[in-house]
């Protein structure tokens, strides 16, 4: 009399079947290559293949500031102080510079200036801050900028304050924060270059009158 299959044999068929199916070797059977077997199970080109990905991966994703240059609006110890550390850390080249009027003329010069980082405490606050800031915005679209301030409740990445800035950060902020802030800026700006380039007017962001005699935003 025939015994049924076990258990353990049902589910080695199941996951032989699953297998089959996933690789396809069900429609078109591919010959075992022992010897390329042995060198994918390798330990050590594993890691060998492994710390090359994540090399690149480095290169191309982790850190696509390296060897950029980044503005800074701002004492070096004062708010932006951790920012001059992360600079440090992920070979960013900082430029301090003394004003708007500077970045323009750095933008125009070198390719590589896309953003700038604003001490936003140090520049009195909004309220003396807004028209300068506000036109610069729409001359130089295309450079990010993020604004620091202890008066910021919380760290902004969303596009509440388009019209000034792209990414608006507590000056307690955690390196993290920062790195977050640099992927979320590009995004941000990417959309308020878009609205610039719209021909209806309407299209810009209108920034509210109470923001032009606010001590914050």
């Amino acid at each position: 009399m025939m015994q049924a299959p076990s258990a353990r044999s049902r589910f080695s068929s199941l996951v032989t079947a699953l297998m089959d199916d996933v690789l396809g070797r069900a429609q078109s059977p591919v010959p075992f290559d022992k010897a390329m077997a042995l060198r994918i199970s390798s330990p050590a080109k594993e890691r060998q293949d492994q710390q090359k990905v994540w090399t690149d991966f480095d290169k191309k994703s982790l850190n696509p500031w390296k060897r950029q240059t980044v503005m800074t609006l701002g004492s070096r110890n004062g708010a932006l102080s951790k920012w001059y550390t992360w600079s440090a850390d992920k070979e960013v080249s900082i430029t301090a510079i003394s004003g708007l009027n500077k970045a323009r003329e750095l933008r125009a010069q070198r390719e590589c200036v896309s953003l700038l980082v604003i001490d936003l405490d140090e520049r009195g606050g909004i309220g003396h801050f807004f028209e300068e800031l506000y036109q610069f915005r729409q001359d130089c679209a295309d450079v990010i900028v993020i604004l620091v301030s202890e008066t910021f409740s919380d760290d902004d990445f969303d596009l509440n304050r388009i019209w000034l800035c792209d990414v608006s950060l507590r000056a307690a902020s955690t390196f993290t924060a920062i790195d977050l802030s640099m992927t979320m800026s590009g995004i941000n700006n990417a959309e308020w270059q878009r609205r610039c380039k719209t021909p209806r007017r309407s299209a810009l962001p209108c920034p509210p009158r109470s923001a032009r005699h606010a001590r914050s935003v």
